[in-house]
């Protein structure tokens, strides 16, 4: 008869082993996953909230054209928005805000006022932006310093 006590005590240790790397990897799975989730939940917003930033710059801005030629707004957006750095675009129609990867994104949509609207934004350097108005050609440069 054999003696096969030692080998039972080592099967037992790894099976507790897998066990516990499999219930260690499935905490970091959902762990990693919740934090996406609360990510997202809390950058649109917050991406809704730098477009409407935006938006009114650019109202500023067209009603400085009746008083100015040409001139500049100093403005600020965050550096970050849920730990990411972020862009802003503009089109003809839309303000988009959106993180570099592309996974997030909001869009805001701009009033009909006959301007042009020039010019990317990024959280990436100073977050410090200027907004350029020439009222001769009725447009608006957005440059980051």
């Amino acid at each position: 008869m054999r003696n096969c006590k030692g080998s039972a005590t080592v099967m037992e240790q790894v099976f507790i082993m897998v066990f516990g790397v499999l219930i260690l990897i499935t905490v970091v799975v959902t762990f990693s996953q919740l934090r996406q989730d609360t990510v997202e939940y809390a950058a649109t917003p917050q991406f809704e909230a730098v477009a409407q930033q935006i938006h009114a710059v650019i109202a500023t801005a067209q009603e400085n054209m009746r008083t100015a030629d040409f001139g500049y707004i100093s403005f600020t957006i965050p550096h970050e928005i849920a730990g990411e750095n972020y862009v802003v675009r503009f089109n003809t129609t839309h303000i988009r805000v959106e993180d570099f990867a592309g996974n997030l994104n909001q869009s805001v949509m701009l009033t009909q006022s006959n301007i042009t609207v020039l010019g990317n934004i990024s959280s990436q350097s100073t977050g410090k932006s200027r907004a350029y108005f020439n009222s001769t050609d009725r447009s608006v440069t957005f440059t980051t310093i």
